[in-house]
């Protein structure tokens, strides 16, 4: 938070799947809040990965039922009204799955030669692209 204290213009491209495996957040924090929230005024790009608070990035289910995704809407959505607040016609906020492969993603790993990864990352990615299509909807509103 200093870094970006002292550089006012600064911009971000925000992951905040890294702040919540750091804090090791399972849910809401009131001490990390105020710091996403000034995070989030400086959004100009958004990378779509939920983390657990254990994993930097889990698989949210087929129908994004994972606990953490409504903070993560919750977040993306406060970035998305941060960045229309500034946006000028033509400008874009761009919104891009960051999936990793294994072993970044988990895996269910058999001690051998393979890795199997528990979930399917084009299908993972399909699924953020709705929910960012709905929480686009809110902010808009």
């Amino acid at each position: 938070m200093e870094y970006v204290r002292a550089i006012p213009n600064l911009r971000l491209t925000i992951d905040l799947s890294h702040y919540v495996v750091a804090g090791e957040m399972t849910g809401e924090s009131e001490q990390a809040e105020p710091f996403f929230d000034e995070l989030l005024r400086r959004t100009t790009a958004i990378h779509a990965r939920v983390s657990n608070g254990e994993q930097i990035q889990v698989d949210i289910g087929p129908n994004a039922e994972h606990p953490m995704v409504p903070h993560y809407m919750r977040w993306w959505e406060k970035g998305v009204r941060n960045w229309l607040q500034d946006a000028q016609p033509g400008d874009m906020l761009p919104f891009l799955p960051e999936l990793g492969p294994p072993a970044y993603g988990i895996t269910s790993d058999n001690y051998a030669a393979e890795r199997l990864e528990i979930s399917d990352r084009w299908e993972q990615a399909l699924l953020f692209r709705q929910l960012i299509l709905d929480v686009w909807q809110r902010a808009r509103c």
